[in-house]
């Protein structure tokens, strides 16, 4: 039985940990600390990642424990788990000193560079305000922080990171399963996924892929607006993501 509540212990402490790190990235983001951002953004995966491990082993000892023992597994409350969209940072942000080269909408601004396709800018932070036990899969939360570290390679603007964004944004929308996680405010998590899946791959020249994405997200989209949920995201970013619905492809 000690057993058990030290792999508990272990799992809550990496996943509060993990959470506490995704949010200081973002913080990072905001700031256009993109280095620092993907630093953070790698820990708070990794922690997660043996959070998700010992919190399994935690379940099976449980199983396996006498049938007359108490159990020591506090009840899940994942429902209690929720998100936030960070702010918008302007492409005027300096990106670890220097000049962004992504440039998409300018937050209060009215007008969009149309020169190539918007980027959801927004990360996400997690907030637990009366979670008691881990969430016993961390779907929501690992395509978070996996959605967050591709934006902060996005950001960057260059070859190399543009490859790597689109194979996290990927991971992150495989680990979803296609499923339409409500955030705060009702905002979609794959809507952000799927266009900016959309717009690196253009950007890769991978352009039957970006086509693919913008169809996909044309279909959530649709679903956001039938249910009157397209006052729950600012309005330039609105317009950016059905700008990208009209994107002509080569």
């Amino acid at each position: 039985r000690f057993h058990i509540i030290n792999i508990m212990d272990v799992a809550n402490a990496c996943y509060w940990n993990a959470v506490e790190l995704n949010n200081e990235g973002v913080t990072n983001l905001e700031a256009g600390r993109f280095e620092e951002a993907r630093s953070t953004f790698q820990s708070s995966l990794m922690l997660m990642k043996f959070a998700l491990k010992q919190e399994g082993q935690r379940a099976l000892g449980s199983v396996e424990s006498t049938q007359g023992a108490q159990s020591q597994q506090a009840p899940e409350d994942s429902s209690a788990t929720s998100y936030e969209w960070s702010s918008n940072p302007s492409e005027d942000t300096p990106v670890n000193g220097k000049e962004s080269p992504i440039v998409s909408c300018t937050p209060g601004s009215t007008e969009l560079d149309l020169s190539g396709p918007f980027i959801y800018r927004r990360a996400l932070r997690i907030y637990y305000p009366t979670l008691t036990s881990i969430p016993s899969e961390l779907i929501e939360e690992s395509a978070v922080v996996l959605y967050n570290y591709a934006l902060a390679h996005h950001l960057e603007g260059t070859p190399s990171s543009q490859d790597k964004a689109r194979s996290y944004y990927e991971l992150a929308l495989t680990i979803l399963g296609g499923q339409r996680v409500q955030l705060s405010g009702n905002h979609l998590i794959e809507t952000a996924i799927l266009n900016n899946m959309g717009q690196v791959c253009h950007e890769l020249c991978d352009f039957c892929a970006s086509q693919h994405c913008f169809g996909r997200l044309h279909n959530v989209l649709s679903t956001i607006a039938n249910s009157c949920m397209e006052s729950y995201f600012d309005a330039n970013d609105w317009q950016g993501l059905l700008t990208n619905l009209m994107l002509p492809q080569p």
